[in-house]
């Protein structure tokens, strides 16, 4: 009698395969940084445009 694997199985053999996408990660890790970097640079902005008592020494 052979064992029939769960959908459960499948679903988390395709979860790893995705996962092993090592090409996808490091490109997804390195968007999220770009992200993080234009999102801080605008905000500086924003902050120097708000409060430019702060920013004056």
């Amino acid at each position: 009698m052979v064992p029939r694997f769960s959908s459960t199985t499948v679903v988390l053999a395709k979860v790893r395969t995705q996962l092993l996408r090592t090409d996808v990660v490091v490109m997804g890790i390195v968007l999220i940084g770009i992200i993080a970097y234009l999102f801080d640079l605008a905000m500086r902005r924003l902050s120097q445009a708000l409060t430019p008592w702060r920013s004056a020494s």
